[in-house]
């Protein structure tokens, strides 16, 4: 696409239409999305006019390709250029999207109150969103679950996502269990939320919770998006029942290689397999989805963590 974006712009200089602010900042965020940072700030530098949509389109894109000190770097220089332009929502998103990737917690916690004291912008569900996902990936859930009860709106999908990939990554699976739930309370027909909740039940050991929310989606008629069928499911969380009543030791590595190696053989009842066509004999073949393999290994090893 930047190879038909620089036929464009080759169009656009010879047609005469290069002083246009609108087709300047279309250009800007071209190159900027597409990577080319060098020729985005050349078109940036060289436009006779700039606004705040051009500044916006800068900090946006770094941010985008995670080049967060040069959207920071970008954001002050604009600062000095206050009476071309003065930071709105959309500088600010950018901004906190940069300080995201790059784990800028004290920056990213700065420009949030910058925001709000010095510009008197309301935060939105995105600047919220950014800021717990800052907090939760950096493991400071507490602030986090602060800043989730003193929004002046709803909490949506986005901000308890956010704070779900935050537990995910520190392993808080209590907080986890809490944000699946109130996913689920906010749009209870997807059936990936319960799907989520029952992989985190069955890395708590907690196995019949978990047959609870497949049996949810099973018979609610929601979607289903686990990388194993129901039935397959059922079977693993059987076992795993009886053998903690049985409290039997088996070493889980030498049961998941078994298993895997049954799925990647494609034999396993109940696995989903997708068809895809061998290149050979050109005839179907089947393989099956590769989560489950996967899935599985965390299971079987978190038994013998908790026997």
């Amino acid at each position: 696409m930047l190879q038909f974006g620089k036929c464009i712009h080759g169009y656009i200089y010879r047609s005469g239409l290069g002083s246009d602010l609108f087709v300047v900042n279309g250009l800007i965020d071209m190159y900027g999305k597409c990577g080319s940072f060098e020729k985005s700030r050349i078109v940036f530098d060289k436009s006779a006019e700039i606004n705040l949509a051009s500044w916006n389109s800068l900090i946006n894109c770094f941010a985008l390709h995670g080049r967060n000190c040069d959207a920071i770097r970008t954001f002050e220089d604009m600062l000095l250029c206050e009476d071309e332009a003065k930071p709105d929502e959309v500088t600010f998103v950018g901004l906190l999207n940069a300080c995201t990737h790059g784990g800028m917690v004290v920056e990213g916690r700065r420009y949030f109150d910058m925001m709000i004291k010095e510009y008197g912008i309301e935060p939105q569900i995105e600047h919220y969103g950014c800021l717990i996902d800052l907090l939760g990936r950096s493991g400071q859930f507490e602030e986090a679950m602060e800043v989730v009860k003193g929004m002046r709106i709803p909490p949506d999908e986005v901000i308890w996502g956010s704070l779900l990939n935050g537990c995910k990554i520190h392993g808080r699976m209590d907080l986890a269990e809490y944000a699946v739930k109130k996913l689920i309370y906010i749009n209870p027909n997807n059936g990936g939320y319960r799907a989520i909740l029952a992989n985190l039940y069955g890395e708590m050991g907690k196995w019949d919770e978990a047959q609870k929310s497949i049996d949810h989606i099973q018979n609610g008629g929601n979607l289903w998006s686990f990388g194993m069928s129901g039935r397959y499911f059922k079977a693993v969380a059987s076992t795993a029942r009886q053998r903690v009543k049985s409290k039997e030791v088996v070493p889980a590595e030498e049961i998941a290689d078994r298993i895997i190696r049954e799925i990647d053989l494609g034999r396993t009842a109940g696995c989903k397999q997708e068809a895809v066509r061998d290149v050979r004999t050109g005839g179907p073949s089947f393989r099956p989805l590769g989560k489950s393999s996967h899935f599985l290994y965390r299971v079987l090893v978190s038994w013998n963590q908790n026997s």
